[in-house]
């Protein structure tokens, strides 16, 4: 009807209205002058912040801002990075991910996709991560397309030299298990050598960490076959030092248990009672009481 088109074009007035006080920044995003770029990160910034018009706000990330912040994800410049990362956390924290910003997932992965990694910095790697546990937290279906690059990504990302990666990305694993369960078992051999090598990790949280990935990632879909080139790695995981790293050993060995459908149970069920037995005989108390009621 013409009352809906004049609607219409009212609305696409206002929102060149809108975007008119934010044109000059977004095109200043692909200046060549370092300092131009970083002044029209802060005001942009500063300004989606405290805007009002949320529907427009929404539009104008989608439209036109997310082009020009894939390319400063790639900035020479850190500081311009983190301020690209932190607009993009503060439109998903608002309004979610929706399909219209599949552009930032396939730039996320492109910086942390490579050995060595395109994103050079440590903490610019983990704000990264961050950002994708948020996309994957607000819209988990989403990411399914990209299923296999983020699998292979993360299989990179855990033999990152940095410990806090290493337990950032078992955690990651851990929710994406959580989330896309039917989706991931096909991609997850490299995510399993990947965490397996963890295991042998000098600090216990990472080994602690990296075992709980494996029980869950383990418990995907399809999963658990992949299982049987890692038994001698999880079976020397009973001769850890720590208590707590072995305590999540047994938890795991218990969850398969009780979670595996019939073959894969015959599969594994005389390997999980090995581990067990060696829980009977643990100096810890409460793993010999937790491997033998397991047992019974």
């Amino acid at each position: 009807t013409w009352d809906s088109m004049q609607k219409m074009m009212e609305t696409e007035d206002d929102f060149d209205t809108f975007t008119k006080k934010y044109r000059r920044d977004i095109n200043c995003l692909t200046d060549e002058n370092r300092a131009t770029r970083l002044t029209a990160l802060k005001k942009i910034l500063a300004e989606l912040q405290k805007e009002t018009d949320l529907h427009s706000r929404e539009k104008l990330f989608v439209n036109l801002l997310i082009k020009p912040l894939m390319h400063i994800f790639e900035d020479k410049v850190e500081k311009h990075r983190e301020l690209a990362i932190k607009i993009a956390v503060g439109h998903i924290e608002k309004f979610g991910f929706s399909k219209d910003c599949a552009l930032l997932l396939t730039a996320i992965i492109a910086r942390l996709n490579n050995l060595p990694f395109p994103e050079p910095s440590e903490e610019m790697r983990l704000n990264l991560l961050s950002l994708l546990k948020l996309i994957i937290t607000k819209n988990e279906v989403e990411v399914i397309p990209f299923v296999l690059e983020l699998c292979t990504m993360l299989s990179k990302l855990l033999l990152d030299t940095n410990p806090t990666m290493k337990e950032e990305c078992a955690s990651f694993l851990v929710l994406l298990s959580e989330k896309l369960k039917t989706k991931i078992g096909h991609y997850c051999k490299g995510v399993l050598n990947s965490l397996f090598q963890n295991t042998k990790h000098q600090r216990s949280k990472v080994r602690r960490l990296s075992i709980r990935a494996i029980g869950d990632v383990v418990r995907a879909d399809h999963a658990p076959p992949l299982l049987k080139e890692f038994l001698p790695l999880l079976k020397s995981l009973v001769n850890d030092k720590i208590t707590d790293v072995r305590n999540e050993l047994y938890a795991v060995i218990k969850e398969w248990l009780t979670s595996f459908d019939i073959t894969y149970l015959r599969m594994f069920e005389c390997d999980f009672v090995l581990i067990l037995l060696a829980g009977v005989g643990d100096e810890s108390p409460d793993i010999t009481t937790f491997s033998v009621d397991t047992l019974e």
